[in-house]
């Protein structure tokens, strides 16, 4: 089976005892989805840094530098860059 959304799957022999490799794939996707809600909802709460409003509505008119630099810091701030 494949598509959009299909998790990986492949079989290991670890001595006598086939080994299903599915769990890491599906780990890794949820860790990925888990990163991408914390950033979405990031974006719409108030927030001080931002003047008391939300980063999505501090960012509306401003210049690609400054959507840059705030994307960067959200993905800094979930732990998908290093600072």
């Amino acid at each position: 089976m494949t598509g959009k959304g299909h998790i990986s799957s492949f079989q290991a022999t670890v001595g006598n005892v086939r080994v299903a490799r599915k769990l890491p794939f599906a780990c890794a996707k949820l860790h990925h989805a888990t990163q991408h809600w914390e950033i979405t909802g990031w974006y719409m709460i108030p927030n001080k840094d931002f003047g008391g409003v939300s980063p999505r509505e501090y960012l509306k008119g401003k210049d690609w530098a400054e959507r840059v630099r705030v994307g960067r810091d959200a993905l800094i701030k979930v732990g998908v860059l290093k600072p």
